[in-house]
């Protein structure tokens, strides 16, 4: 068996009301007060730098382990039996004090997609989440997205930070997945300039 990589982070459920062909126009058209649109049955994903990064290395054939965090309610069964169809949701966790994230992508014809993103149980992710028994025999790990996980970006990213000293102390490769985030939101106020000053060495 090959060194295998561990893929940690953010996870969320992505769901994706689909517009009936040959609607086009502007997005005021669409998002009206009041009216209301017929559509076609919304697509329904796991999204988030688990789901995404690690299912596709898993899909390709390497050994993965992904590690993300759900709330316990129907949001976060959506994600796990998602997880379970490609056997990667054994160290999926259920926090049962917040809610599964999820997305709502917002993409009508000709319209550059709007995201509707509850972080839920990403932000209470930390780094004991993650224990020292899944980097037996890794070769690299991979985070994403600390923008949009609440307890990596406080405090200068004091906890990001250890996690990632942790696991390079291991000898493992660490890569890092970034995410834009929303102007008005913590995330954007945190000057990410001196946090990655501090994390990235």
């Amino acid at each position: 068996m090959g060194k295998k990589i561990v893929v940690a982070g953010h996870l969320c459920v992505d769901i994706t009301p689909v517009f009936p062909e040959g609607k086009s126009g502007q997005l005021s058209e669409y998002l009206t007060p009041g009216k209301l649109i017929h559509m076609n049955p919304a697509t329904v994903h796991t999204g988030g730098v688990v789901a995404n990064t690690g299912l596709a290395l898993k899909k390709l054939g390497a050994e993965v382990r992904l590690i993300g965090k759900v709330g316990q309610d129907a949001f976060g069964e959506v994600v796990r039996g998602i997880m379970r169809k490609y056997d990667a949701d054994q160290d999926i966790l259920v926090d049962g004090r917040t809610s599964t994230s999820y997305t709502i992508v917002i993409a009508p014809p000709g319209v550059d997609r709007i995201f509707l993103h509850d972080p839920g149980a990403n932000d209470s992710f930390y780094a004991d989440d993650i224990p020292d028994s899944v980097f037996s025999d890794a070769a690299l790990f991979h985070f994403g997205y600390p923008p949009l996980m609440r307890q990596m970006y406080l405090d200068d990213g004091t906890e990001l930070l250890r996690l990632l000293k942790r696991i390079r102390e291991k000898g493992i490769a660490v890569s890092l997945d970034l995410a834009a985030v929303d102007a008005e939101s913590d995330a954007a106020k945190t000057d990410w300039k001196r946090l990655l000053k501090r994390i990235l060495p």
